[in-house]
């Protein structure tokens, strides 16, 4: 299981940008924490293992939400909209369009809507066939993550660790 392996990778996010760092998956239209290591410093992300946000309200969501087919983000915008109702979801043309913007980009980083002041960036972590199985991130305060880089610094950083995880899994592709 990606859980049992992806501790490694983890650790050396959390060390190079002194971030929380998480594995995540999609479970129906949620994001899910299933891993997560966390930096010896005083303020960091409270994302618990098992913390359940939904998908398309997350920088992590949002990244493993890039994944799917445009017909799978069409069923899945159906289904949102049962389970969350349309107040706080976006259309399914900002959704869809949103998922292509970033599935061309490769990562996503942006305010949590969650948390003000907290930001993340997330990287696809993919399979042997290419599909988006995870998405790897980091979480810290504004000022931190400003600190540390621009989103090509965190692509080096998050999206190389993600890259290297894709390879173990056996994707060989970019």
């Amino acid at each position: 299981p990606l859980t049992e392996i992806v501790h490694p990778y983890l650790r050396r996010l959390s060390s190079s940008t002194r971030a929380a760092a998480h594995l995540v998956e999609l479970d129906g239209t949620y994001c899910v924490y299933l891993a997560r290591v966390a930096p010896a410093v005083t303020l960091v992300s409270n994302l618990q293992v098992g913390t359940r946000l939904p998908a398309h309200a997350t920088v992590s969501g949002r990244m493993l939400l890039s994944g799917l087919r445009d017909d799978e983000l069409v069923a899945l915008h159906a289904r949102m909209l049962r389970e969350h109702g349309a107040a706080h979801l976006p259309s399914l043309k900002a959704l869809v369009g949103r998922a292509r913007e970033d599935r061309e980009r490769g990562y996503t980083m942006g305010e949590s809507a969650f948390d003000p002041g907290v930001m993340s960036f997330a990287a696809p972590v993919r399979n042997g066939t290419g599909a988006v199985v995870a998405a790897m991130n980091v979480v810290g305060p504004r000022n931190l993550m400003e600190d540390t880089g621009d989103a090509a610094t965190f692509d080096a950083i998050v999206g190389q660790e993600a890259r290297d995880l894709s390879a173990t899994l056996g994707y060989s592709g970019r």
